[in-house]
């Protein structure tokens, strides 16, 4: 067993392929992982252990995201934190970007992990990070059909409301 990966290969846990296969139906631009135990930092994963070369273009577009971001946090008067890339260790971003070339984050969101109660309070620090990720993703959470269904379904409940 690796001290990178907890089975006997990399991506041989049920959870990795259940990942993978979500991760090529849906494409998303953007994956983000949320981790506690390190100071408060971003990271970004562009390579497959490590045995691959950054994309310069890849990597100036994890850039141009993290610069948004903090000047979203700027503007809006929130705290914004560093962005490293990962540096390739066979982690939790490597197989969306190698495999779907989907952009790969995670955040640090503290050094412990909060008590449920403060749980809002930390992820607002966070805010402008999540609001920047939503704004350059490219990928509609609300597909057409989806829409149709959501407009049935407040027809639906105009209609049960009127009625009672």
């Amino acid at each position: 067993i690796s001290n990178v990966y907890r089975g006997p290969y990399a991506e041989s846990e049920s959870e990795s392929r259940v990942y993978r296969q979500l991760w090529a139906k849906y494409k998303p631009k953007h994956y983000l992982n949320i981790h506690t135990f390190a100071s408060r930092q971003i990271w970004w994963a562009d390579t497959k252990y490590a045995n691959e070369p950054n994309k310069t273009e890849d990597k100036q577009y994890f850039l141009e995201v993290y610069n948004k971001y903090k000047q979203l946090a700027i503007q809006r008067g929130q705290p914004y934190y560093a962005v490293s890339n990962d540096g390739g260790t066979g982690n939790y971003g490597m197989s969306p970007y190698y495999y779907h070339r989907i952009y790969s984050w995670s955040i640090e969101i503290d050094t412990i992990t909060p008590p449920y109660s403060e749980i809002p309070i930390v992820l607002d620090n966070w805010l402008p990070f999540f609001i920047t990720l939503s704004q350059e993703s490219e990928t509609s959470l609300i597909t057409p059909t989806m829409g149709i269904i959501l407009i049935g379904l407040g027809v639906f409940l105009v209609y049960l409301i009127a009625k009672s």
